[in-house]
C-alpha cells in the first residue's frame, strides 16, 4: 500500500507506509537504485521494512520537490541514517508499518510503535517510575517519545530510565508529550509530538 499518512511540521514531515507489498514489489516502487545496498540482508521481514522504508522516501522526495528523488540512504558507525544534502532524516519501522521524518536544516527523530497490551510489560525498560502509566497507550507513547529522542539525540541518552523523564501525561488521540532530558552535555527538555491511530502509535521530534 503506498503512503498512508503525511504530517507536516515545520520545515519537515512526517511519513507512515503500511506495508502489504513483497520485497521486490517495494523495490519497485522506490527509486532505481534505492535498494541497491540491501543484497546482504538475509531476514524476509527484514528486508521489506528496508524496501518498505525507500519506498516511502522516495514518496516524500517526490511530494517536497527535490529533485533528486532516488537519494541512497547512508549509515553512520553508530547505525544513524543520513542522507547527501541539507536533508536531515529519522526512520523507524514496526510490524507492518515503516515511518520516515524528513527535515531540511535540523536534525529529527522519529518512532512508530504497534498498539499491544504488552507495552505495560515494558515499562520497566524505560522508566523509573513504573506505576505512573495505567493504560497501554500511554506507555506505549511514552517509551516511543524516548526512542525518538535518543534517535535526535544520541548515546548520552541512551539509558532511558536516567537521562530522560515523562512530565506528566494523559493521551489523547495526538497531541505534544514533554520529556524532561538528565545528559552531561544535554539538559532541559523536548517536546515531543504524537499521534495514536487505530493499529500504531507515531512519536517525532526535532
Amino acid at each position: 500500500m503506498p503512503l498512508i499518512k503525511l504530517i507536516t511540521s515545520g520545515a519537515g514531515c512526517v511519513g507512515v507506509w503500511k506495508i502489504d507489498e513483497t520485497a521486490g514489489e517495494l523495490t519497485g516502487l522506490a527509486g532505481a537504485g534505492m535498494c541497491d545496498d540491501l543484497s546482504g540482508v538475509s531476514s524476509p521481514k527484514r528486508l521489506r521494512e528496508k524496501c518498505a522504508v525507500r519506498a516511502l522516501l522516495y514518496c516524500m522526495l517526490q511530494h517536497i520537490g527535490e529533485k533528486n528523488c532516488a537519494m541512497r540512504i547512508h549509515y553512520r558507525e553508530d547505525g544513524s541514517p543520513y542522507l547527501d544534502g541539507k536533508l536531515f532524516i529519522s526512520i523507524s519501522h514496526t510490524d507492518g508499518y515503516a515511518a520516515v521524518f524528513l527535515n531540511t536544516g535540523i536534525p529529527v527523530g522519529v518512532d512508530i510503535e504497534t498498539r499491544s497490551p504488552r507495552a505495560l510489560k515494558l515499562v520497566p525498560r524505560f522508566e523509573a517510575e513504573g506505576g505512573k502509566y495505567a493504560d497501554p497507550d500511554s506507555a506505549t507513547v511514552c517509551w516511543s517519545a524516548k526512542e525518538c529522542v535518543f534517535k535526535l539525540l544520541g548515546e548520552e541518552f541512551s539509558d532511558f530510565r536516567k537521562t530522560m523523564h515523562i512530565r506528566s501525561f494523559s493521551p489523547a488521540r495526538s497531541g505534544i508529550l514533554r520529556v524532561g532530558l538528565c545528559g552531561n552535555r544535554s539538559n532541559g527538555c523536548c517536546d515531543v509530538n504524537y499521534c495514536i491511530d487505530n493499529d500504531y502509535v507515531l512519536t517525532w521530534v526535532s
